[in-house]
């Protein structure tokens, strides 16, 4: 565990020091748009110093939230949301989020089924005309854990090297995924599937008679507050919305290499801000979207530790729940530690790895 003794021996005292008088300067719009807060808890402070140093180790850009028992004790952003216009980043800045897209997927889901629309053992074929070509076994449930044995889409090294770059329109993402052989049978084992994502939202559109991102922000977003949180397209201008980059070893940083993110969809195509994601753990645990009883369901984990949406796993002597996200550009981490009423959330435009910093922090929230 990092302590606030470990922090003093790791940088020093005056450093140590220095540091927190930095970050207790409140700046204002006007300044550097208030990307300094305000700490009111001493775990903040050592967030703080720790993030100095992980931050600078791994050239990390983007946005950091901590919270814990319902106050948040850590916000704070690095580097540039736009290094060609010198943009930086703030807590408002907006990052694709990816694969975190599963888990507003999966509630969506579970909400239709709470309101008695769809049943989770279902067969998907019985749901929409457009899944009826798929295996009658497979059932709402085998997509939401992971257990379909539906080939996935991103598994193909022609989809990432020129499928991914291409506007390709849901008739010939189906068509990808259909014709691709099921690698086992449903419910025989666990694969990581984005394909089952990317037919939960056709499911929702089906049942809802809504486009996807119109149905999530009417019955989750809006009502969660969460007013910087979308689904990206192709010619939407996005306010506030940082660009990609990604590390080369030979050039350093450079700009991330182009996709369509319509072939995303539902199961990775949503942007958002750590104050966004903040509300939408709040909203989690106040249990007023989702009932605690299929919350427990959610979070209960079936194979490799998959849930309906949720990756549950431990950590630090904890229960961990949540979900990452990674690709051309981004990096996205959601975790909650539910037993203990505590969250971080880590975005970042920089594609390269922010395991440790979330490690690094959870550590301080937990001790």
């Amino acid at each position: 565990m990092i302590g606030l003794i470990g922090l003093i021996g790791l940088i020093g005292l005056i450093e140590l020091i220095e540091l927190i008088r930095k970050i207790l300067i409140v700046m204002d719009e006007t300044g550097e748009r208030g990307r300094d807060m305000l700490l009111n808890h001493p775990y903040g402070a050592a967030i703080a110093a720790a993030m100095n140093q992980l931050a600078e180790k791994s050239d990390f850009s983007g946005s950091v939230l901590a919270a814990k028992d319902g106050a948040v004790l850590f916000k704070q952003s690095y580097g540039y949301a736009s290094r060609e216009h010198g943009v930086l980043n703030a807590p408002s800045t907006k990052y694709r989020i990816w694969s975190i897209t599963k888990l507003f997927t999966a509630a969506v889901v579970i909400m239709l089924h709470e309101k008695g629309h769809l049943d989770l053992d279902q067969s998907i074929a019985e749901i929409s005309q457009e899944l009826s070509v798929f295996d009658h076994a497979i059932t709402v449930r085998h997509l939401l854990n992971h257990t379909s044995g539906i080939y996935s889409y991103t598994d193909s090294e022609e989809f990432a090297r020129r499928g991914s770059k291409l506007p390709l329109g849901r008739e010939e993402m189906l068509r990808h995924i259909h014709q691709q052989p099921c690698v086992f049978l449903p419910g025989a084992a666990c694969a990581y599937n984005n394909s089952a994502y990317y037919l939960l939202g056709i499911i929702i559109e089906c049942l809802t008679g809504e486009h996807y991102e119109t149905y999530v922000k009417r019955t989750i977003l809006e009502p969660s507050g969460m007013y910087h949180t979308g689904l990206d397209n192709n010619s939407s201008i996005i306010s506030s919305m940082a660009a990609g980059y990604s590390w080369d070893r030979d050039v350093g940083i450079r700009k991330s290499e182009y996709v369509d993110i319509e072939t995303a969809f539902s199961a990775g195509g949503l942007y958002s801000t750590v104050e966004d994601l903040y509300l939408w753990d709040r909203e989690l645990h106040a249990g007023r979207l989702i009932s605690k009883r299929m919350q427990e369901q959610m979070l209960t984990p079936y194979l490799d530790g998959y849930g309906l949406g949720w990756k549950i796993e431990g950590k630090h002597g904890r229960r961990r729940v949540g979900h990452s996200g990674a690709y051309r550009g981004f990096r996205a981490e959601f975790d909650r530690y539910p037993d203990d009423n505590a969250t971080v959330i880590i975005l970042s435009n920089l594609d390269a790895p922010v395991e440790e910093i979330r490690d690094a922090i959870a550590a301080i929230l937990l001790q």
